[in-house]
């Protein structure tokens, strides 16, 4: 009796392990330095990685990231704050470097391509977060007061 309690214990525990295992890979993780840019700066990651074709209720997390993302550029145009778009695919790349908000239709222009194919953007290796980090913290060191930055996974 007390093996196949020890059992029930470990069996237990392993489907807490993957439960919790399994919310982390459904999560869609958000990061916010909490630094308001005085600035006003606005930089947003795409994560572009192999996990981004996964569906819920018919729509891909590439789809729900970069319309999380568009809603975020909007709100900095709003703001009068400058936007940066960068694509963590095969390789790290700035789809849109520090655009005033004032050129409202660059930045709707390059969120309306990556709408029109969004599973293409996925890339089929491993993306290249730390090259997108890198990128932001290089506009982060142009501003003085620091930059907000969001990544979308």
């Amino acid at each position: 009796m007390k093996k196949f309690a020890k059992n029930i214990s470990i069996y237990l525990l392993i489907f807490v392990l993957i439960l919790t295992a399994a919310a982390f890979v459904l999560t869609q993780p958000f990061i916010d330095d909490g630094v308001e840019s005085q600035d006003g700066e606005v930089v947003l990651i795409v994560d572009a990685s192999a996990s981004m074709q996964s569906s819920i209720n018919s729509v891909s997390r590439i789809e729900r990231a970069t319309n999380a993302a568009l809603n975020d550029a909007r709100a900095a145009m709003e703001n009068g704050d400058k936007v940066s778009l960068i694509l963590a695919s095969d390789e790290a790349t700035f789809l849109l470097q520090q655009v005033e908000s004032e050129n409202a239709e660059e930045i709707e222009a390059a969120f309306e391509k990556m709408s029109e194919d969004p599973l293409s953007l996925v890339c089929n290796g491993t993306p290249d977060i730390k090259g997108a980090m890198a990128l932001a913290a290089d506009i982060c060191k142009k501003v003085e007061n620091g930059a907000r930055y969001a990544d979308f996974a």
